[in-house]
């Protein structure tokens, strides 16, 4: 069975027939080595080709088929990435509106809300590094808000109770956004979590970031029942997405879709679970338990057992060219997917094996959001006059851009927030460990002119 339909067979038709190419783009649908038959299908809007901006044929057909699979009242192919869907959903929400925050959040959201000078209201993850809905409730009420924006799930793997959490919302009045960009594959296999189809008025996932797409392709959702108007969220994609879509783009979209389906999923958590296991009993790493609320795909391994940070042991896989999505100064982070082959996991696991001993790591207890709940007007702060400070000579200083370590893109300090002591201590000692930051730029952060 072909893992391509409508879509792609238009593609290959036109790319097979020999026309005339006078339109976009310039490289005519010629091309040498890896680009010769990329080129071919490389197209722009023609009378037959669908305009994902208005969608009528093909590319309705394929939205049509990722609603259903994701139980979406209606979808939004995105080709800018989720963070075309996250700016969209909270600006359809107009302007000068109140969010409340969960300060795990993606730093896209914290843009969006600056673009449409919106309020933060920040709500902080608890002990365990997820938020609670009891904690959003109770934020809620000393805040009302127009709507709450959650990470679900968050670059670990972790998940809130989201049912819990949509329930909140609903007693408040509050809209509930939900950025799934790493939880694309839980549509397909009952042992991952929820989707947050029947609890969010409006999502975003990654397609690329877990299933057999392209960088940059997404899908933005609308729920059934949802509160979001769906003309706003129309005309917003169409804002903040390109006006020059790829359809190579689209047509990765489309694969994924047909692709995902005939994978096996159930074998593949049973594959990560005995990896899993076999992590576990060599010296020194922590890779914690399979629960319903974690992704049982994804691999999160402490090494502080083993007495190296994160960063040094990516670095010690890297050099058996073994390669992991992310590290921080405790863990390291392996996406898996049941595309991967089966002895990288016996690379993973012996190069694991290979890696350094030394004393553990005593556990650094450090609170980068320090609880700050004043609700922040980021957009003032961003779009404030700025001027480059050394990090050193910030304190008390309040910054007019996030600041954080990528990946994950979680920002230690938001827009309009002042830096504390404990806060340059923290960096001083992640930028000894190896971690790499956004939001600064040779040792200076952007702070508020004063």
């Amino acid at each position: 069975m072909s893992a391509e339909g409508g879509f792609g067979e238009m593609l290959d038709r036109y790319a097979n027939s020999g026309a005339a190419r006078f339109h976009m783009p310039g490289h005519k649908g010629v091309g040498a080595g890896f680009f010769a038959d990329i080129f071919k299908s490389d197209i722009t809007e023609l009378s037959f080709s669908d305009n994902l901006a208005s969608p009528e044929d093909t590319v309705a057909d394929i939205q049509r088929r990722w609603a259903e699979t994701l139980d979406a009242e209606n979808t939004h192919l995105l080709v800018n990435g989720s963070t075309t869907g996250i700016l969209a959903m909270i600006l359809a929400l107009g302007t000068n509106k109140r969010v409340l925050l969960g300060r795990d959040c993606h730093m896209s959201a914290i843009n969006a809300l600056a673009l449409a000078h919106d309020t933060a209201v920040p709500v902080f993850p608890d002990a365990n590094g997820v938020l609670s809905a009891e904690k959003i409730d109770r934020a809620l009420t000393a805040e009302p808000c127009d709507a709450v924006f959650i990470t679900y799930p968050n670059y670990y793997g972790v998940c809130l109770d989201i049912e819990e959490v949509s329930e909140t919302a609903r007693k408040h009045g509050a809209l509930l956004l939900v950025d799934n960009a790493h939880g694309a594959h839980f549509a397909f296999s009952p042992r991952f979590p929820k989707t947050p189809s029947r609890y969010a008025d409006a999502w975003v996932t990654s397609v690329h970031k877990t299933l057999p797409s392209l960088t940059q392709t997404a899908v933005l959702c609308r729920g059934f029942g949802s509160r979001i108007d769906d003309g706003a969220l129309k005309r917003c994609v169409n804002m903040v997405q390109s006006s020059s879509p790829s359809y190579i783009l689209m047509r990765s979209l489309e694969y994924a879709l047909e692709c995902a389906k005939g994978l096996d999923f159930e074998a593949h958590i049973e594959r990560v679970e005995r990896v899993r296991e076999r992590i576990s009993a060599l010296h020194g790493y922590s890779i914690g338990e399979r629960s319903e609320v974690k992704d049982a795909s994804r691999l999160t391994i402490d090494t502080r057992g083993r007495g190296i940070c994160g960063f040094d042991a990516a670095r010690f896989l890297e050099s058996k060219n073994v390669y992991v999505e992310m590290a921080d100064r405790d863990k390291i982070v392996c996406i898996t997917s049941p595309l991967d082959k089966d002895e990288w996991y016996d690379r993973l696991i012996n190069a694991l094996g290979d890696a350094p001993q030394r004393e553990p790591m005593p556990q650094i207890v450090y609170e980068p959001f320090g609880e700050r709940t004043t609700p922040l007007d980021i957009g003032e702060a961003m779009f404030a006059e700025s001027e480059d400070v050394c990090v050193e000579s910030a304190v008390g200083r309040r910054v007019s851009r996030a600041f954080g370590i990528y990946p994950p893109g979680v920002a230690l300090l938001m827009p309009s927030e002042a830096v504390r002591e404990a806060d340059v201590r923290e960096v001083q000692r992640q930028m000894r460990l190896g971690a790499k930051f956004f939001g600064m730029s040779s040792n200076m952060l952007s702070c508020i002119k004063e």
